[in-house]
């Protein structure tokens, strides 16, 4: 999928960060459906095909986020994003409680963020009990050539008070602490102009796969 991606898509974003206001996305609305829009749809949509399932089962369009913000609460009342973005995760994009699979294009920060963000306390404490149980497993997966190229570290939030079944653990592996446990792979725009962005962002998704696969044993 060679240009899908193209400098059009995000001259679209420069734009529209100078102009952030409705009246201006209308008079270039053609362009955002052109440019913008049916690209990433596509790029999405060729990424489901090689997912395979559960995900190429899901709706492509409940995958991609809308590019409208939620201002009702925000001090930042301007109303469009300046990217777009989809998630793949099992349940579709709203779910946090298992490892999953985000992408994000866009002028300010192009990346793909693999892993869990947002999880709840009961999976907190399922992924907890898994690498206390397993940290050779998870050494092994932090130090796989692919994962330390595109990833680096497993980041986080950490949890200062630890319940006494767990301290010890977390005394060896920090990451056992960790409220939220996601890797990202940041790269620049230019990197998917005039190149095959599929094959780009599934080369990312294939190094942090095996990491996102030992996570998911969690549940098993």
């Amino acid at each position: 999928m060679k240009g899908l991606i193209s400098a059009d898509f995000f001259e679209f974003f420069i734009g529209l960060a100078q102009n952030n206001r409705k009246s201006w996305f209308d008079e270039h609305r053609s362009e955002y459906e052109q440019w913008v829009k049916q690209p990433f749809h596509e790029l999405v949509s060729a990424m489901q095909e090689q997912l395979g399932p559960p995900y190429a089962e899901q709706r492509t369009s409940d995958l991609i986020f809308r590019i409208n913000r939620d201002i009702r609460f925000a001090k930042n009342k301007e109303p469009y994003k300046l990217h777009m973005a989809a998630a793949f995760s099992p349940m579709g994009k709203k779910d946090m409680m298992h490892p999953g699979f985000y992408v994000q294009i866009g002028v300010e920060q192009c990346a793909v963020y693999m892993g869990i963000y947002n999880p709840d306390p009961v999976t907190v404490e399922r992924i907890r009990q898994h690498l206390a149980a397993n940290p050779e497993e998870l050494k092994k997966q932090l130090q796989a050539p692919l994962f330390k190229k595109f990833f680096g570290r497993i980041q986080g939030e950490s949890q200062k008070r630890m319940a006494a079944s767990l301290a010890a653990a977390a005394s060896k592996e920090p990451l056992i602490a960790h409220k939220q446990w996601y890797y990202a792979y940041e790269f620049e725009p230019e990197t998917l102009i005039d190149q095959d962005c599929l094959s780009f962002v599934m080369k990312a998704y294939q190094a942090g796969k095996p990491m996102n696969d030992f996570l998911m044993r969690a549940w098993s």
